[in-house]
């Protein structure tokens, strides 16, 4: 076969050229939206894992914490109502956050996180501001009722007021026939029957996360809330 004439044989090398380097370019490009998107879950993951260290490292309620290892409540005396940040790494946080939502005010994921910080700082009005309006786009997420549920208890304990034990015990129970085997859930439901003085529905879900979970701290506070129920203590 005859080689062609040398300007076909150009344009054809030409053609090979430009398809390679399209090629590469398309290769690059892929690679660094692959990049790009594995940082910024990368990044994600950065912020919850220090929520969830703060809150194992400043346990200020009662309730269970989502992802959060067990630790004694810490008592803030007086001051129920807010803790500083300032001196955490949370706070680094809570400005990233804050400085996304200008950008993106409308973004579910860092709405709910920066809801979850709100619940952090004992400041339960604008984490209810905020997971009721992420509430209808996900009416039977047990993330947004547990955390509503959290809000509200932390509201009713620092106001002394029974309306919202009750709305906590409420999103609690809704959050549990959605995911009836969380032990988050199951512990933080014991808790307002506890406070409730509902004996029994408190020690039947306390044994609940104990059949789930017997050697934990959570499981070990458990049980001592167990003993203090049948005892009759508050």
């Amino acid at each position: 076969m005859d080689a062609p004439p040398p300007l076909l044989a150009r344009r054809l090398a030409r053609v090979s050229f430009y398809s390679l380097l399209a090629f590469c370019s398309m290769g690059m490009t892929a690679f660094f939206v692959a990049w790009l998107m594995d940082f910024d879950f990368r990044f994600e993951d950065e912020r919850e894992r220090a929520i969830r260290e703060f809150a194992s490292a400043h346990r200020a309620t009662d309730l269970r914490f989502p992802g959060a290892a067990h630790q004694p409540v810490r008592s803030l005396g007086s001051n129920i109502r807010t803790f500083d940040l300032t001196s955490s790494a949370l706070s680094f946080v809570e400005q990233e956050l804050d400085s996304a939502l200008v950008s993106d005010p409308g973004n579910s994921r860092l709405l709910f996180l920066r809801s979850q910080v709100y619940l952090l700082n004992l400041q339960p009005a604008p984490a209810i501001d905020i997971l009721e309006r992420l509430r209808p786009f996900s009416p039977e997420d047990p993330a947004i009722l547990g955390s509503l549920g959290y809000a509200h208890y932390v509201r009713g304990r620092a106001d002394s007021q029974m309306g919202d034990l009750l709305r906590a015990l409420d999103f609690f129970e809704k959050a549990l026939s959605i995911a009836p085997e969380d032990p988050v859930l199951l512990f933080n439901t014991a808790i307002v029957y506890q406070r409730l003085g509902k004996r029994d529905e408190a020690q039947r879900h306390f044994q609940k996360v104990l059949d789930r979970d017997s050697t934990s701290g959570w499981a070990m506070e458990a049980k001592a809330r167990m003993i203090q129920l049948t005892r009759g203590e508050p």
